[in-house]
Formats: C-alpha cells, structure tokens, sequence
C-alpha cells in the first residue's frame, strides 16, 4: 500500500507544489520507498507517521517518517558480535553499504545508503536519523557524506528519518513524464 501511496499521492503532490515533472522525481520516490521497505522489516506495527511541508521561499521540502520499530542500535546489536558501540555509531554503522540486519533473501542492505547516496551527496540535501537515544545528521561536505551525531537529545522510540531536500539540486531530465505503458 505504501508503495501506491508514493506513485499515486506522493510524487504527484511534490511534481505539483514543485513544478518538477514525476519523471525527474523518481530517486526521491525510490528513497522513500527504500525508508517504507525498512519500516516493513523491521516492526510488527502496522502504523507510522508520515508528514511532508513544502518551503517555497527556501524551494526546499521536508518529510518525516516514524515508525515504532525496536529502532536501529538493537537491529545493529542483533547482527553484529559483541557490539557495545554508543547509538550513533549504530546508526551509522546501519548506513553503511551493504550492511543489512535481515537475513531475507533478496535483501541487500543498500536502503539507507542508497537513501545518503542520493538526497546528501546527489541532491546536497540532509538526513537526520533518530532511533533510541542516537541522533545522526548527515550533510553534505565537498561531495562526501559526512555523519555528524549528537548527545543527549532525548529518546525516539521506533526510528524516525527526516530528509531535506533543496529542490533546485534535483537533476532535471527535460520534462520527462512516467513512461504510459498501452496496448
């Protein structure tokens, strides 16, 4: 359902307040799918938090998601021997490429890297996870993503991601559209 809601809701409502067509709106569709397919993985609940403001002064757009998962630090702590690292090390440890905490065939770990890959280094935006008493930022800095965590913020059941994301940094394609398939 989530995934519908992303083709059908989401991007429609962001290629509107925009003004970029769907087509050049497909990684940031993709990252929030990969955000949903964690969610899925990671937590029996069947409810979450979703919210998504534009700024148009700023021409950026934000969106958080919550879930109330067992969060990231136990995940990583489940996978990984001997694991005593503080929270924000977890969080950044799950970022990692190909680092997955599911042993689902199929499942490659490349979620939330995929997800700094492309809203930090590619659209030189930011994401911050929070998931227990961890709380990472992830910027951009000359082309390299770079974590920067904090301590003593407080305590986020589940895990809760926001992505920043400057709008004039998404690459345009021309006026590309979704592909109509017909027969």
């Amino acid at each position: 359902e989530t995934f519908v809601w992303v083709e059908s809701t989401f991007v429609p409502w962001l290629s509107n307040i925009t003004g970029i067509a769907r087509g050049n709106l497909n990684e940031v569709a993709t990252c929030l799918k990969e955000i949903f397919n964690n969610i899925t993985d990671h937590t029996n609940y069947e409810s979450g938090y979703f919210m998504g403001q534009w700024y148009p002064k700023q021409r950026k757009i934000v969106f958080s998601i919550a879930d109330f998962g067992i969060g990231i630090p136990y995940n990583v702590a489940s996978v990984t021997k001997n694991y005593s690292q503080s929270d924000n090390k977890a969080i950044i440890k799950a970022c990692e490429n190909e680092f997955t905490s599911k042993s689902v065939p199929g499942n490659q770990g490349a979620g939330l890297y995929f997800l700094l890959l492309n809203i930090v280094k590619n659209f030189k935006g930011k994401v911050t996870i929070r998931s227990s008493t961890g709380f990472v930022e992830f910027i951009n800095k000359n082309d390299i993503i770079v974590p920067n965590g904090q301590n003593n913020v407080g305590y986020c059941m589940g895990t809760t991601i926001e992505v920043v994301i400057y709008i004039d940094e998404i690459p345009l394609d021309g006026d590309i559209e979704e592909e109509v398939m017909g027969w």
